[in-house]
């Protein structure tokens, strides 16, 4: 278990999320982050005399608690005017504003983000922000002890651009991780007047219509396209590499790797989980009981061939490490719009569509749209398929007319983009990586709509997702005569 903090001396604060912030806390934690920036950007940190506190609405999914405070600087009301340089240059440095994300006060949704290992999202700010240059080895400690700090345990050193995936992150002022606890608690920026979470961007899914500013693009495939570009850069930047095998704090590594006998047990008791939640389903609503969602003929039997095709064989065929042709890389895990902060400040008539130019001869604006778009929520990094998650994020997001019409352009220019980044495309050519998209949003999804039935979401959303599951399934899983078009062996462990 990777034990790791932002400080080994610095815990989070005691807050039970109350309008009461610890302001010594905060300013401590600020503080030290200023000491962490070079020595001619260091400045004295003015005194903080409180600090406001306001949900406005922000939500953290089904992983975490979303608050947002802002700091009250002494000074005057209006630091540019004054002649406190301590206070001007805090004010300009800092956000007006920050965004904690830290776990749930409810046990029961605190419990669950603790079986799905959110702390590591903890771990992973503190590795990509810390002051290491980006290839500069990076120090990661095995240890079973409680502590927060790195350890004197086993070490394994790896070398890794961090730099990439920290232009991806929010700003991150303070990082907590810990695997024993499981306990998370993130200090970052506030995006909210740099962009919007992506989801009522693609219509909302289930969630209800909702009101855009009038500064953000809107076309479907302008989105899609633009960030699937971004990720595809990221997965070229870690593909087949294993140094991210090396880092036993990512989802997957130690399973991918397969050298002990924990890596494929915790991978065997996922997929058995999985099985039963299947199984339940499926003897359910063959025997006519209520059931969460109405789950269509087509899905249950997509789920009784994958009880009976998933192995660890077949897993370990599917992402053999040691075969050049197998596809893995450093993954989000968790890639959906809601997890997406897509920047403001632009218009569809002003912005040229990436469906419009298949060349790239504008590196330089495509660079500063890819540095426009955050990605969040970060819990389920590490190795894996990518074409999973880009089946992950279609399924999700574009809806069952947009996704038939545009899907094959869609997926192209993803894997031009995998080409452009310096994938080999005689290894990894088209018409396979869309057969292995095709396999991955059908073994995907099928978990995730089994494990979204277990949770108290409401009954029409759980529909909603079952039926763009059904949809994705009905096009590629099977022909018209109802024969598999594919394995429907499941891969993507989680802890049901």
């Amino acid at each position: 278990r990777c034990i790791m903090s932002s400080s080994s001396s610095l815990l989070p604060p005691s807050w039970d999320g109350s309008d009461d912030f610890p302001v010594a806390w905060l300013q401590e934690a600020l503080s030290r982050y200023v000491q962490t920036l070079p020595e001619k950007e260091r400045f004295s940190l003015p005194r903080i005399t409180h600090v406001n506190v306001t949900n406005n609405n922000l939500k953290g999914g089904l992983t975490g608690e979303i608050i947002r405070i802002a700091p009250v600087w002494e000074g005057p009301d209006h630091p540019s005017t004054t002649t406190t340089t301590t206070t001007t240059t805090a004010t300009s440095h800092f956000p007006s504003s920050f965004v904690i994300k830290t776990l749930p006060t409810d046990p029961v949704k605190r419990e669950m983000n603790v079986r799905h290992d959110a702390y590591r999202e903890g771990v992973l700010y503190h590795w990509v922000h810390n002051n290491n240059n980006n290839n500069d080895d990076v120090d990661t400690s095995s240890s079973s002890s409680s502590s927060s700090s790195s350890s004197s345990a086993t070490m394994t050193t790896t070398k890794i651009d961090k730099s990439f995936l920290k232009d991806m992150l929010p700003r991150c002022f303070y990082s907590y991780g810990d695997a024993v606890s499981g306990d998370m608690f993130l200090l970052m920026e506030d995006l909210s007047q740099k962009g919007i979470v992506l989801t009522p961007v693609l219509g909302n899914q289930c969630w209800g219509d909702v009101t855009l500013p009038e500064d953000v693009i809107t076309d479907p495939v302008y989105i899609f396209k633009s960030v699937f570009s971004r990720m595809a850069e990221m997965h070229a930047k870690f593909w087949r590499d294993p140094t991210v095998l090396e880092l036993p704090w990512l989802k997957n590594a130690t399973v991918l790797k397969g050298d002990t006998p924990s890596s494929s047990s915790s991978w065997v008791t996922s997929m058995n989980n999985t099985k039963v939640v299947f199984q339940n389903i499926i003897s359910a609503s063959h025997n006519g009981a209520a059931t969460t969602i109405d789950w269509h003929p087509t899905m249950l039997k997509a789920m009784q061939l994958a009880i009976e095709q998933t192995s660890w064989d077949a897993f370990r065929t599917f992402l053999d490490i040691n075969d050049p042709s197998s596809a893995y890389t450093l993954c989000h895990g968790d890639f959906h719009a809601g997890n997406i902060m897509w920047r403001r400040g632009v218009s569809s008539s002003s912005s040229p569509s990436p469906s419009t130019s298949s060349d790239h001869d504008n590196e330089q604006q495509q660079q500063q749209q890819h540095h426009q778009i955050y990605f969040l929520d970060w819990m389920q990094i590490g190795p894996f398929s990518p074409f999973t998650e880009i089946a992950q994020f279609m399924i999700s997001n574009a809806t069952i007319d947009v996704r038939r019409k545009h899907e094959t352009e869609i997926f192209k220019h993803y894997h031009s983009e995998l080409i452009r980044y310096g994938v080999d495309e005689g290894t990894f050519p088209f018409e396979k990586c869309l057969r292995l998209y095709k396999e991955g949003g059908v073994e995907r999804w099928l978990t995730m709509n089994a494990l979204m039935s277990t949770l108290q979401l409401p009954r029409p959303c759980l529909q909603w997702f079952h039926d763009q599951v059904l949809a994705f399934v009905e096009d590629h899983a099977f022909d018209k005569n109802g024969n598999a078009l594919m394995k429907f062996s499941l891969m993507t462990p989680y802890n049901l």
